[in-house]
């Protein structure tokens, strides 16, 4: 098993549950393990409801780690710009 992680920097002023539910929809679509830590804290990307109890704001970083026996790097890749880009939420 492979495994590869990067920090990402959130760029939503407010995250709530359905960027959450949006990133974990991505991850199942990977079929690999990702883990987001923040501070002290480490949750599976599926865990949204404890997500949200981080109350993440724009310039907060989480570490993304993602394990797998796929290409870890691509699916690592795209967590993390999923997660810069918004969540899939528009920017205004």
């Amino acid at each position: 098993m492979k495994e590869a992680q990067r920090f990402a920097v959130i760029s939503n002023e407010v995250l709530h549950f359905r960027p959450f539910a949006r990133l974990r929809e991505l991850c199942s679509k990977l079929n690999m393990d990702v883990r987001l830590s923040h501070g002290d804290d480490t949750l599976s990307a599926a865990s949204i409801l404890a997500l949200t109890g981080w109350e993440l704001t724009a310039g907060d970083q989480v570490l993304v780690t993602v394990r797998g026996s796929g290409d870890v790097d691509a699916a690592l890749d795209s967590v993390v710009q999923f997660i810069e880009e918004g969540f899939g939420e528009r920017q205004c």
